[in-house]
Order: C-alpha cells, then structure tokens, then sequence
C-alpha cells in the first residue's frame, strides 16, 4: 500500500487531527498513514479529553507549560497491543532487575519499561511486527548508542552462533500520544518503516542530552494499529513533568548523579507501565493467552523496597533472567508449561563439580535440553562446539539457581564453567522421550 502524505493547514495554523482506530485489534494490513507538522494551536491545559483538540507545543515537542500538566490523570491511552500478545512466552516486570537500570527521577536501581521474549526469540527478534499503539505523531529518531549499544547484538551472536546482519541498524523512535501530550512512548532496538526514516531526521543522542535536539519539523502521524517497525518489543513510557520535554537519555541513577549539570538531566520525568495504561480491550488479549491481572507485570514499591535491586552504576549486580518468576511475567503454555521435566526426559550426560571446570567433549543431537542447578553465584556456563562458543548462563547473583534451555547446536560440545570455588554445580543434558 502507498502511504499517503497530508499537510493540514487552516488560517496558517496547523492542527492536529485525531482518528478513531478500533482498539484491540492489529491489522495484518497497516493503514494509510499520514505526514502531520508539528502544531501551533492553543487549548487550556486543562482540556485534557484527547478529542480534536489544539494546542501550543514547547521546544522539545511535547505540550508546552508541562507543569501544568504535571497533575493530570493519565488516561488508559494505549489503544492497541504495539506486539502480538499471542506470540510471546514472558515479559519483564516493571522495577525488576531486567536488562539494567533505566529509572525516573524519583526511583533508582530497576528497570522501569518492559521487555518482551516472543515464542522462538532469537529466531524472531529482529522481524517481529511493532505497531503504533496509539494515534500520534513521530517526532524523533534515535540510532541505538552508548554503554549498551553492543549488549543486544553480542547477545544475538552468541545464542545463535550467527553474526548479527551486516548493515541492520537499531533504532529508537519517540511518539507523542494525542491523549497524553505530555508524554513520550519509546521504541527500543527496531527498525522502522522505510516511510518514517526517510521522513523523521536522526537526533544524537549527546544533542538531546545538552538540550539541542529539536523535534522534527514535519512529523510522521500514525493511527493506533499502524505497523510502525520491526525488532524487539521493548517499550517505556516517559512524562516530562517540567522542563523542555526533549526526549532525554539519562535513564539511570548513575547517570543522574554523575551528569546533573547537563540539561538532559535536569527535567523532571516519571516513567509509567504500559499495563497501568492499556485499554481493557487490550488488556484482554493478555488474558486470553494467560491467568493475568495488571498487577502480574509490575514489581510494586513495597516489594522493590523489601528485596532491593543491586546495582554497579548502570548494571544489576543480580540481573535476572526470562526464567526468574520475580523479574518475568511467563504467560500461559509457553516457558514455564513448555519446559521438559526430568521425568519426561532420559539422562545423557551428567557433570557436577564446583568452580572452574570443564567437560570431556560429547556428542549431542538438535533439541537436547541443558539442565544447570548451582548452590549460588556467580556462574556463566558456555557450550564450546564445532559452530563456536555459546553462553548458556550468565548468573551474576548469589542465590541458588535452577535453568534449563535447549542446546541450539548439534554434535560435539564441551561445557565450560566459570564460577568461585565455593559454588558447587550440577550439570545434565537429557533428550525429550
């Protein structure tokens, strides 16, 4: 289909136009999508119904006085599910320890967004369909930099033993809700559309630290259920409370402490769970798949502050993993029920041990299962085969620690584990019956 491209203007005012996309529902088809500039119009902050209306835009693209919006009840604005809800097995709770901390300025040492681990990740994680959640204008791109610009595709390359694609670029892209002006959704790792790259003009992400980056003169208007992307699903929701309201990439305490003097850190930001956001609608498509209520993906405040994350600047001490029920949300028949019990499989091979230690090479087939029980932590278990070096676990917490995964190679191995001395392990690789 063949976007079309509207400028609206009335009286040389431009306006923004709202549209009335169907929630809950994500066409396989995305619809026609239009370019829209960024408006100038007037309302009372106080307008807040999300329902044609006009109004003064700051600097940064946001609502302008966003203080006076600082106090509004944030709506249930996202419309549609930006990833198929069926095709996930488990997303990450809201404060937990997954990924890194990425907190506000009134938390620290959490992860306040949302990871999402679809059926067959590694084979799926760079084409899963993103759709706009909500209508909205698209006013800034980033390419994906800094300390964790490399984590993602090392990840890739070690899971799969295939190098990431030569010339596939990560992206972030920035939407302002029209039912929440004073807010930015943020998409991580995708790569957009054709249509929004060659529409929306890269900001760096030192120019929206310093404050210079500017929103796109003419931004890309999408209507909640557009396809929008590809890539991983994770998102975060960031209201600016004062200040410019240019998107900022000081996400984590560390960062906060150690760059105040800059103004990318000096705005007031709350960062929001999607899931307290959602329509009911949307919500339900989690339901289908799974036992669920809101509270299921979130960490609550009470909870972080009886088993606080650890954190070494920007890094988890404790990081989690998809298979910790404290970090991860896992949705009905896929993770958790998907798993193979010992009692369902035949023991190939056992090694136990603790400390450093290596196994005598052995011989296995496709879909044989790794089965990792250690008294504690650290441990990082690697598989050495013929298609190169994989990391099967990398646990850098204390407690005792339970994993199993499937081996996504074939024959010869060697398993090789790292871990202190008083770290005892045990070690199986069991073949499905």
């Amino acid at each position: 289909m063949k976007l079309a491209v509207a400028l609206v203007a009335i009286i040389g005012t431009f306006v923004l136009a709202c549209s009335t996309a169907s929630p809950g529902t994500t066409p396989t088809v995305p619809p026609t999508t239009t370019l829209v500039p960024v408006t100038k119009t007037l309302v009372q902050p106080s307008d807040n119904s999300g329902n044609n209306m006009g109004m003064e835009f700051g600097i940064g693209g946001l609502v302008a006085n966003l203080e006076d919006w600082a106090d509004v009840e944030v709506p249930q604005f996202y419309q549609v599910s930006h990833i198929d809800v069926s095709a996930l097995e488990a997303v990450s709770k809201f404060r937990s320890r997954a990924g890194h901390d990425y907190s506000d300025s009134f938390e620290e040492c959490c992860s306040l967004k949302h990871y999402f681990h679809p059926k067959n990740f590694y084979e799926t994680a760079l084409t899963n369909p993103i759709y706009s959640a909500v209508d909205g204008v698209i006013l800034y791109l980033t390419l994906e930099d800094g300390g964790f610009q490399d984590d993602w595709p090392n990840n890739y390359e070690d899971m799969t033993g295939k190098p990431f694609p030569d010339g596939y670029k990560e992206y972030q892209m920035y939407i302002r809700p029209d039912e929440a002006p004073y807010l930015w959704i943020r998409h991580h790792h995708i790569s957009p559309v054709r249509e929004i790259v060659e529409t929306i003009s890269l900001s760096s992400s030192r120019d929206l630290m310093l404050g210079h980056a500017r929103p796109a003169p003419i931004g890309y208007r999408v209507n909640a259920g557009d396809l929008i992307a590809h890539g991983l699903g994770e998102i975060s929701l960031e209201q600016h409370l004062d200040g410019t309201g240019i998107p900022s990439p000081c996400i984590a305490a560390s960062t906060r402490r150690e760059q105040s003097h800059l103004p990318g850190c000096a705005s007031t930001v709350r960062f929001r769970s999607i899931f307290d956001h959602m329509t009911d609608q949307v919500f339900a498509d989690y339901q289908v798949v799974s036992d669920v209520v809101r509270d299921d993906f979130k960490v609550s405040r009470a909870e972080l502050k009886a088993n606080p994350n650890e954190c070494d600047g920007e890094f988890f001490i404790n990081i989690g993993n998809v298979d910790d029920p404290d970090v991860y949300r896992v949705l009905h028949g896929t993770i958790q029920d998907n798993a193979v019990t010992s009692s369902e499989q035949s023991a190939l091979f056992a090694f136990e041990g603790s400390g450093n230690d290596e196994s005598d090479l052995f011989t296995i087939q496709a879909d044989d299962v790794l089965v990792i029980s250690s008294s504690g932590g650290p441990i990082d278990v690697t598989i050495d085969g013929l298609e190169g070096s994989r990391t099967a676990l990398s646990h850098t917490g204390t407690e005792e620690k339970y994993y199993q995964t499937i081996i996504p190679m074939a024959g010869p191995i060697r398993i090789v584990v790292g871990a202190p001395e008083a770290v005892s392990w045990d070690i199986s690789i069991r073949r499905p019956e």
